[in-house]
C-alpha cells in the first residue's frame, strides 16, 4: 500500500533539489522523478523524504543529500489539492583537484495536483529557488542566479501497473553564463519517464530520462546545447512505516559542448516517512483504489 500511496511523494525531490551534474543541468535533477507520479494528489498530511543521489564520470563524482518535506493541505477544489513543499540539500562535490561539501540551492513552491479519474491522475507546480548559498559550490556549479522552476506531469496506473512522464522546465533569473557550455545559469528542460509493476509490496521497472540546454549558448561555443538521455532498471519496497526506493542509471549518450562527453552513471536512493497524517485518510477506501 505505501510504497504505492507514496510513489507521488517521493518524486518532489526531482523538481527542486541540485544537478545531478554539477556542471550541467540548470536547476533541475535530471531523472529525480524518474518512476513516481510526482505531482499526483497526496493524502492530507506532512511527510519527510531524504533523497540521497551518488555517480559521475571517470572525471569527477557528484553525490546530493536532500531532506525535504511536503505539506498536503486539506484544501481542494474540484479534485484538485494544493500542497506545499521545501527543501534545503546540500552537495558534496569530488572533482580532480577539487573536493566539497556545503549546502546547495535552497527551494521553495507549490503543487496543483489533481485526479482525473480512471486511473489518471497530474499536476503543475511552480518554485523559487535560491543561488548555491556557498560561494565554492556555486563557483563549480554554475547556479550564481535565483531562478523560477515550473513542471508538468501525467501519470496512470491500473491493475499494479505505473507509467509516468513528468517535464520539468527552469529559468534562471539572472541571465546565462555568458561563453559557458552548460553553465549552471542557462534554462533547461527535462523529461522523466517510467514503466513499472508492483507485486504486491515489491516495486520492479524501467526508468529514464532526457534533458538538454532550452536556449543556445553564447557564439563562443558555436551555439551548441548540452544533452544528456540516461535509462535505467528500479526496484521498491515497501517495509511498513518506511518505503523505500532505488535505481541506477546508465548515459547512453551525452554532448556537452557540441561533442561526446564521459557517460555518467548515477544510483539513488530514497527512505520515505510520513510525519503526520490526517486520521480520515489513513485508511480511506477511495486512496486504495486510486493508488
Amino acid at each position: 500500500m505505501l510504497v504505492k500511496l507514496y510513489r507521488t511523494l517521493i518524486g518532489v525531490t526531482g523538481v527542486i533539489c541540485a544537478s545531478a551534474t554539477a556542471s550541467n543541468a540548470g536547476y533541475i535533477v535530471p531523472g529525480e522523478t524518474a518512476g513516481l507520479a510526482a505531482l499526483s494528489p497526496l493524502p492530507e498530511g506532512i511527510y519527510v523524504v531524504n533523497n540521497y543521489t551518488y555517480g559521475g564520470t571517470n572525471a569527477g563524482a557528484l553525490g546530493v543529500e536532500i531532506p525535504y518535506f511536503v505539506w498536503s493541505t486539506p484544501w481542494t477544489f474540484s479534485n484538485t489539492r494544493i500542497e506545499f513543499i521545501g527543501v534545503t540539500p546540500s552537495a558534496n562535490i569530488e572533482d580532480p583537484g577539487f573536493h566539497r561539501f556545503g549546502m546547495i540551492s535552497i527551494a521553495y513552491g507549490g503543487i496543483l495536483a489533481h485526479d482525473f479519474g480512471g486511473g489518471f491522475t497530474g499536476g503543475v507546480m511552480a518554485l523559487a529557488r535560491s543561488a548555491d548559498p556557498d560561494p565554492t559550490i556555486a563557483a563549480a556549479s554554475g547556479r550564481t542566479t535565483a531562478s523560477a522552476v515550473f513542471g508538468g506531469g501525467l501519470y496512470y496506473t491500473t491493475d499494479g501497473y505505473h507509467l509516468a512522464a513528468t517535464a520539468i522546465y527552469s529559468t534562471s533569473l539572472g541571465g546565462a553564463v555568458t561563453g559557458v557550455a552548460g553553465g549552471g545559469n542557462n534554462d533547461t528542460i527535462g523529461v522523466d519517464f517510467s514503466a513499472t509493476k508492483s507485486f504486491g509490496k515489491l516495486e520492479l521497472g524501467f526508468v529514464g530520462f532526457t534533458y538538454a540546454d532550452a536556449t543556445n549558448l553564447q557564439t563562443s561555443v558555436g551555439g551548441t546545447r548540452n544533452r544528456e538521455t540516461e535509462l535505467g532498471g528500479l526496484i521498491g519496497y515497501d517495509f511498513g512505516p518506511v518505503t523505500a526506493q532505488a535505481y541506477v542509471t546508465r548515459a547512453v549518450t551525452t554532448t556537452y559542448n557540441g561533442v561526446k562527453a564521459p557517460d555518467e552513471t548515477r544510483g539513488w536512493l530514497r527512505l520515505i516517512v510520513p510525519l503526520w497524517q490526517a486520521p480520515t485518510q489513513v485508511a480511506a477506501a477511495p486512496l486504495k483504489a486510486r493508488y
